[in-house]
C-alpha cells in the first residue's frame, strides 16, 4: 500500500514472505492480527520473511497489534523500518521472533513501549 495518512485498523492479515508492505507517512496501523507464514529466502525469490515492511513512513504509529510469525522462523522479522523516522511501536504483542523490530538504516528511528515479546 502506498499513501499519506493510511490507517488500517481492526483486520487480520494471514501471508506469506512480504506480507504487509506499506510505503507513506504518516500511518496509523493498529488493532490488527498479522500472521507471517515464513519460508527460507530461496523458496520465495530471496524475499525476506518480514510481518509488517515500512518504508518512507515518517511520523507512523504501529499499536496494539499481534504478529504472529510460524514457520521458518530463522531470519524471520516482525517489524522491518526504512527511511522511516519517528515511528512509535506501542502496545504489540510480537511471538516468533527475538526483535521486535529492524532498521535498515540510520534515517530509521523508533520510540517503542510496553511491547511484549513471546518467543
Amino acid at each position: 500500500m502506498q499513501g499519506m495518512k493510511n490507517i488500517i485498523r481492526h483486520c487480520k492479515i494471514s501471508g506469506g514472505n512480504g506480507t504487509v508492505n506499506i510505503f507513506g507517512p504518516n500511518l496509523i496501523f493498529e488493532d490488527n492480527e498479522v500472521i507471517l507464514h515464513a519460508k527460507a529466502q530461496a523458496e520465495t525469490n530471496d524475499q525476506a520473511p518480514v510481518a509488517l515492511y515500512l518504508e518512507d513512513s515518517a511520523n507512523s504509529v504501529v499499536r496494539n497489534n499481534r504478529i504472529t510469525i510460524k514457520g521458518n522462523t530463522s531470519g524471520s522479522q516482525a517489524i522491518v523500518l526504512k527511511n522511516s523516522p519517528n515511528v512509535t511501536l506501542q502496545g504489540n504483542t510480537i511471538s516468533g521472533t527475538d526483535a521486535l523490530y529492524k532498521r535498515l538504516d540510520e534515517q530509521s528511528s523508533v520510540i517503542a513501549t510496553d511491547n511484549l515479546l513471546n518467543r
